[in-house]
């Protein structure tokens, strides 16, 4: 599920966030490092950041990331995000050791990488974790027929999750056209 919304900031710049939301698996299967996180049991799924530009083949920066969960136990976890342009990647989305995305074969749909820095407990509620970013300045072009960005998220530390996790990323950007 994505939800756009419009925040227009003091200094005057539009920004847009938006966010989606998966729900993991039913069950606790350790994922090693470099792990995709996915609700799906063999394949790695992309998150859809819908209508992120203003208009299709639209640009501007990403200026906020945030990833959130209903868990406490994913504290001191770190996750990175591989953003593209295109849904049609050719590598391995996998959540077992057989992931082979991103590859060089894709690079022409990358827009880049987004880090999250270890998790921490939530300062809004005591019962989920989060990591935000608020240094971020990486460009972005969706592809020419589309408002929208996919991301493939990926685990850096070995954890075991929870039966049924749920993990919300938020990102906001600067559009420019």
């Amino acid at each position: 599920m994505t939800t756009p919304q419009m925040d227009v900031r003091t200094v005057g710049y539009p920004h847009t966030r938006v966010s989606a939301t998966k729900t993991r698996l039913a069950n606790t299967t350790a994922y090693g490092a470099n792990d995709v996180v996915s609700e799906h049991a063999t394949t790695g799924t992309l998150w859809k950041f819908t209508n992120i530009a203003r208009k299709p083949g639209g640009s501007g920066y990403i200026v906020y990331g945030r990833i959130t969960t209903d868990e406490v136990t994913v504290q001191g976890v770190r996750y990175r995000l591989y953003l593209f342009n295109s849904s049609a990647m050719t590598g391995v989305k996998n959540d077992a050791a057989t992931n082979t995305e991103p590859v060089y074969a894709d690079e022409s749909l990358r827009v880049g990488v987004i880090d999250f820095d270890a998790m921490d407990i939530s300062q809004t509620s005591a019962n989920s974790s989060e990591s935000q970013r608020d240094d971020l300045r990486l460009a972005y072009t969706c592809a020419t027929d589309s408002r929208d960005l996919w991301g493939l998220l990926v685990v850096l530390d070995a954890l075991t999750p929870a039966s049924g996790q749920l993990y919300t990323i938020t990102l906001e950007t600067e559009p420019s056209d």
